[in-house]
Formats: C-alpha cells, structure tokens, sequence
C-alpha cells in the first residue's frame, strides 16, 4: 500500500497478505500512517535470496516468451507506464511484460498480459493475466493476486479474462477458471476494504502464532508476550483458543489457574493437555531449567511417547540432516552421524554441493549405516522430528538408488523420531519443542546463539 496526500492506493499484495494474516495488513497501514513509532523486521538473508531468485525466474521466463512470439512488449518505467499498457493491449500486442493496472483504488503490475482471440472492448483480441512465480506449486494467495489483477484487467477491456495461470519455478503452468475463485476474492477484497475504512488504533486485529506475521513478527511476538496471550502455550489451536476465550480465558496464567470442571466443545484430554501446558510455562519463567513432568501411558494406546523407546545398543547413531532449499529441486549438503566408538562419541559427516555429489553422500550414508547394522541388528538410527526419514526417502526416489535399504530400514523401525516421543512422553514448560529450545533439560546453557535450526 502507499499513500499520496490523502489517498491510499493497494495492492494484489496486499490483499494476499491479508487472507493469510489481517495482522499483517493492519500493521502494514499502521507504519503507513506512523512510521515513526514502528519498525519492521529486516528482511532475512533468505527471503533476500528467494527475492533474486524470483527475479531470475521472471527473467528466464521473459526470455522463453521472447523466443516464443519474436518479441515482448516492455511497458516502460516512467510516470505514462498506465497510458503505455493501455496503448500497448489496443495496439494488440502479443505479450506485454510489466504491466501497469488500475482500477479504483486498487493498482498493481502484472508479470505478464497474454494476448487471446475474444473479443473485448480493446478490439477482436483481449488479455489473460500470467504471473511468475518460484514455487513449485501454485498457493491460494497467488490465485488471490491474480483475480486482483483480473479485475483490473476487466476494467480496461471490458471483459473479465475466463483463466489465471502461475507460471511456476519449476517450468510447469497452473492455470485456473477465473470464475471458479472470482467470487470468493470479491468477499475477501470487501474484507479488506473493510479493514482499511475503519482503521483505527483500536481495531488491531491479534498476531498468529511464530513465524506468520511478515514484517511484523517482533512486533507480534512483544504483543503476544504483553499480553500473555494464550498462543504461547505450546502445541495450542486457534480454535481451541476460540473455545477458552468464550469462557472468558484469554491468558497463559488465567489458563493455568482454571478450575473449570470442563470446556464447553473441548475434549476433556485436550482441556487437561493445555492447562498442563499452560501450568509448567509458567512454573518455568526466570529458570534455566524448565519444568516437565512425564505423560502417564495410557493402557489403550501403549504404542506412545517412552515407550516407543528401543533398549540402548552400543551401535546406536545419531542422524541430522541440513538442507538448502533455494536451488532447483534442493539440496542436502551436510549428512551428520554421531556414534560411540571405544566408549567416545566420534562425529561422520558427508559434505555435498552438487546434485552429483549429494547421490555420492546419500549413497555413502545408507552404506556405512546398513554395514553397521549388519554386526547387531538391534541398532537404531535416532533423529529428532520426521525431516531426516522423509529427506532419505526423497533422495531415494530422486537418484533410484538404496531402495531396498530404506525399505528394510523402515519395515524394521530402525529410525527412532524422538521428537514423536518428547512430544507423548513428556510435558515441558516451554513455548515450543524444537531441539533448541528443550536442550536446556539435559545441557547447560549455550555460549553460543543459535538462531534457527
């Protein structure tokens, strides 16, 4: 969105953004109308990769379009770039990159305009919306973007475009009836515009949980914490919030201290799950040690939490896996094993930064953990949460290689997920079960900051 005097002008963006989070759009106007009293988060060092990788996808499919029609229409950058699109999609132009769309006060530009034969107010000859995007798969939010910039595009032609296509990072299409979502994004923009007639500083809407807030996660993260709010109690719903803000509980203490017998439209475990929770985070403020208490096992479903704990083998391994997702089909580079050898831990690790490397380094791991297992069949292979299993299985389809391993491997239960266990075996007083931030139990504090991971 951006402001000139007193009129605001928003974009497809926009309303992206505020299907998926009305906190976002909300603080969004805020720093618009006050911008010295916010801050937004700098943009991570990964989104500013996915940013230029985003433009090197546009590029590449410019290029396509170029070679495909013997040339695309470049809307110029200056203050005309409107008047140039319009003039550009009479004269008829095949493709037309950067288009400049308005329409009340909603204004955006579009990737790409594509020429077809149906007739509209432009002549013989009207325009569809084409946009690049790096994903894989096409999002609801694109969808959203586009029939923004479908509307805008009926306005000048008189003839709302019959498909919306996503030209994805992977070289495929998605393409879409127009119509089949038109009327939903009508609704959503009324929403929208809603919010943004009414503003004011009483009307902001509650941040989402971590990591859903844009630009504004500090800032979501100080409110919630200001508040108390009950989203940061570990593992809770928006709707199980629903359910306990309609008894009138809308903080961690007031969720921990609750003497109700019940919840109305909660599972009575569930009630005593959050309130559990909610008790041991706040036992836990201001201690290096959180609080926990283990989860009795229950008699009807003993396949849980502990129990999936194996007995110990001196040949048990450890696995941790990194990966780097903004290349082309992803890459594992790091394959991590820890092992006790002699009575000390040793660390083995395969290194790749090619595809024809990380087939030799998966390779290389599934062999050197079969052969250890081939001396005691009792080992295991621990990881903490599924992103280890499903990585391997992913490379296995990838390279057609090491399928009867993993399927032995799986059959047998040789992979311990001990994120599983901690989250059924063991309550603790933290906001979160990551790795990092129950470490705490069994280790003393870092002298190190890890930030993610």
């Amino acid at each position: 969105m951006k402001k000139s005097g007193t009129r605001i002008t928003y974009s497809p963006t926009d309303l992206a953004r505020f299907m998926e989070n009305e906190f976002i759009t909300w603080m969004d106007r805020f720093y618009l109308e006050f911008p010295a009293e916010v801050v937004p988060d700098e943009k991570a060092e990964e989104m500013e990769i996915l940013i230029r990788r985003g433009f090197q996808h546009e590029e590449t499919v410019l290029k396509g379009f170029n070679e495909a029609t013997g040339g695309v229409f470049q809307v110029s950058q200056g203050d005309d770039r409107y008047q140039d699109t319009i003039q550009a999609m009479r004269a008829g132009h095949r493709v037309i990159y950067q288009a400049a769309l308005q329409r009340d006060v909603f204004a955006g530009y579009a990737d790409f305009l594509v020429r077809v034969e149906r007739p509209s107010g432009l002549g013989n000859h009207s325009y569809e919306v084409c946009d690049a995007k790096l994903a894989h798969s096409a999002k609801p939010s694109f969808v959203i973007q586009l029939c923004c910039y479908a509307d805008l595009l009926e306005g000048i032609q008189g003839r709302r475009p019959n498909h919306l296509t996503v030209l994805l990072g992977n070289g495929s299409q998605a393409r879409f009836r127009t119509d089949d979502f038109f009327f939903y994004y009508l609704t959503l923009k009324e929403a929208f515009l809603k919010q943004q007639c009414t503003f004011n500083l009483g009307t902001r809407p509650e941040p989402l949980g971590r990591g859903q807030n844009g630009r504004w996660e500090t800032e979501a993260k100080e409110w919630l914490e200001r508040e108390e709010h009950l989203r940061l109690v570990a593992g809770i719903a928006t709707v199980q919030i629903q359910r306990l803000n309609a008894v009138n509980v809308r903080t961690v203490k007031a969720l921990a201290e609750l003497d109700a017998p019940r919840i109305p439209k909660m599972l009575d475990s569930t009630y005593e799950k959050l309130r559990s929770q909610a008790r041991l985070q706040i036992q836990s403020r201001g201690l290096d040690r959180p609080a926990f208490e283990l989860i009795p096992p229950d008699p009807a479903d003993p396949r849980k939490g502990l129990a999936l704990l194996p007995p110990a083998c001196g040949r048990d391994v450890v696995l941790d896996l990194e990966g780097f997702p903004l290349i082309e089909g992803g890459l594992e580079y790091l394959f991590g094993i820890v092992y006790s050898e002699g009575g000390e831990l040793h660390f083995k690790d395969w290194w790749a930064h090619n595809p024809a490397e990380e087939r030799i380094a998966f390779e290389g791991l599934m062999d050197w953990i079969c052969e250890r297992r081939s001396h005691d069949l009792k080992m295991h292979v621990y990881h903490y949460a599924p992103y280890e299993t499903a990585a391997l299985c992913r490379l296995m389809g990838k390279y057609g290689s090491r399928e009867q391993e993993i399927d032995d491997l799986l059959r047998h239960e040789v992979f311990i997920d001990l994120y599983r266990i901690v989250r059924q075996g063991v309550r603790i007083g933290t906001e979160r079960y990551s790795l990092k931030a129950i470490e705490c139990l069994y280790r003393g504090k870092r002298e190190t900051e890890i930030t993610g991971g």
